[in-house]
């Protein structure tokens, strides 16, 4: 095994990545993007390991096992999807974490936006002839939030 695998053994159990283990129901879900993979424990905000496909010997086989193992799966990358050895299309893996991303959307750009109008409003209340106004924050957050909001009401795409 070479010492770059070694880090990240998948098991029947679970995986150890980087030092830290985790029992397949631990993990919420599993998206399978750009080369890489994105383990979420808790929140599906910030990935609690991701793991790099080309470091992995067969990476088909990972995909496979993480599609059977963890109970949400969503695989984007058009590569692997038709390989992960599920029962579910890739469509139907791509269409699960429709409701995470949108609530994700909305939870990242309602904190950047808050952020913004906070620093705006502390700026302001100092009484100095000078403040800052967040715009790009305060707009970022605000497309965001409404994004995941139309997300949320459209449902999974078609």
């Amino acid at each position: 095994m070479s010492p770059r695998w070694s880090s990240r053994i998948p098991d029947r159990a679970g995986i150890t990545a980087n030092g830290a283990r985790a029992t397949w129901g631990e993990i919420r879900l599993a998206v399978v993007s750009h080369g890489r993979v994105h383990l979420y424990r808790r929140l599906p905000i910030l990935a609690w390991r991701t793991i790099r496909l080309d470091r992995i010997p067969n990476p088909a086989v990972l995909g496979g096992l993480i599609a059977q193992r963890v109970v949400k799966t969503r695989i984007d990358d058009q590569l692997i999807a038709p390989l992960a050895a599920a029962g579910l299309g890739p469509r139907a893996r791509t269409t699960e974490g429709a409701r995470e991303l949108a609530l994700r959307n909305m939870l990242v750009g309602g904190l950047v936006c808050a952020a913004g109008v906070t620093l705006t409003w502390a700026t302001y209340s100092l009484n100095n002839h000078s403040y800052v106004i967040a715009l790009g924050p305060i707009l970022f957050g605000a497309v965001r939030f409404f994004q995941g909001l139309a997300g949320l009401q459209l449902g999974p795409p078609r």
